[in-house]
């Protein structure tokens, strides 16, 4: 009985842990930009990255990657942008407020 205890509190606590490769936000706040990090698992294959956008914005928004080129967001949004990734390296964003006072947009990311 002990066993089969211990076997489902193991089970319980790998089954739990957090999913780190993707995140989901609603970006409101456009005082201050926002940071999302994505850690790939070590034993997953990748090919590609996904950023799922759907709200309202009433200027642009930029979402930034390090070494890549800025997403440009405005207005009424509901896309899918998606890229190659092959690898394990971190993908760290930056979604920028940039000229955007108001309005609320959910995001996606993923690997």
């Amino acid at each position: 009985m002990k066993k089969s205890i211990i076997l489902f509190i193991s089970f319980a606590f790998i089954s739990c842990s957090p999913t780190t490769d993707e995140a989901d936000i609603t970006f409101s706040d456009f005082d201050s930009p926002q940071e999302v990090e994505l850690i790939p698992y070590e034993d997953k294959t990748y090919v590609s990255w996904t950023i799922q956008a759907k709200g309202y914005v009433n200027d642009s928004i930029k979402i930034k990657r390090d070494g890549y080129y800025d997403i440009v967001l405005t207005g009424t949004i509901d896309t899918l942008i998606n890229g190659d990734y092959y690898g394990k390296k971190v993908v760290k964003y930056t979604i920028d407020p940039y000229r955007a006072k108001n309005g609320s947009i959910e995001l996606s990311f993923s690997l």
